[in-house]
């Protein structure tokens, strides 16, 4: 249900520059607490792939990969955890397309408080059809309507 629901609100919403982060305001609810009375890694988790899908959603990349019959796969993700979540604090969760190489494209999710990260994720998706995979820069192009260069990636992110 929470799919359905999260895929129709991302429909509803409007379009999303591929450039501009995607931030969610929420809250931790009881139901998202471990034995630890924090928040849940799994939770962490579960938020960031919504916030990913409706950013996929609605910057026009799965209305492309669908096009060209293509999957967008996560191929790598690493998370990062440096403040837990209480009960009722509020927090936001920002995503963002970092950028791209020949092979795949990188997004970069942040849970923060107050302004600070107290968790981060580092994600590799690729774009992955019948004849294998296809560069990042030919589906983004079809969405941009033109070339589409990468901003420089960290030297991190290409590890």
């Amino acid at each position: 249900m929470r799919f359905f629901s999260s895929a129709l609100r991302s429909i509803a919403q409007p379009g999303h520059p591929l450039d501009a982060p995607l931030v969610h305001q929420s809250l931790v609810w009881p139901s998202d607490l471990n034995l630890g009375m924090h928040m849940d890694n799994v939770r962490y988790l579960q938020l960031m792939n919504r916030a990913r899908n409706e950013l996929l959603v609605r910057s026009g990349i799965m209305r492309t990969a669908r096009r060209r019959r293509l999957g967008v796969p996560v191929a790598h993700c690493a998370m990062r955890y440096k403040r837990s979540l209480m009960p009722f604090e509020r927090f936001s969760l920002r995503t963002q397309i970092i950028g791209w190489n020949q092979k795949r494209f990188f997004m970069a999710q942040e849970f923060l408080r107050n302004a600070r990260v107290v968790a981060s994720g580092q994600l590799q998706y690729a774009f992955a059809g019948a004849e294998g995979l296809v560069a990042p820069a030919d589906v983004f192009a079809e969405i941009l309507g033109s070339e589409a260069v990468s901003p420089p990636l960290p030297a991190e992110w290409m590890e």
